[in-house]
């Protein structure tokens, strides 16, 4: 697996970063069980710095559920849970 992590130029003042990980696999016909917890806290009811018209709540949400879409594009029976 590889990771990289990158600021955004405000992150002192907006604790936003881009997360990238990636891996490489030969069997995508094995199920796997996510769960993503999410945070809750008052600081993602702000805004967004990079989407003003959105809080940070709902890019994590919008987020989520794309991540959730391609997980269950490549298998059907994976399994996702959220914890908030």
């Amino acid at each position: 697996m590889q990771k990289a992590v990158s600021e955004y130029e405000n992150y002192a003042d907006t604790a936003i970063a881009e997360v990238k990980l990636t891996t490489k696999g030969t069997d995508y016909e094995k199920t796997c069980d996510i769960v993503l917890i999410l945070d809750d806290s008052t600081s993602v009811y702000t805004p967004a710095p990079e989407h003003t018209e959105k809080t940070r709540a709902q890019v994590i949400r919008e987020d989520a559920l794309l991540f959730s879409q391609k997980i269950l594009e490549i298998n059907p029976e994976n399994r996702i849970s959220v914890i908030k």
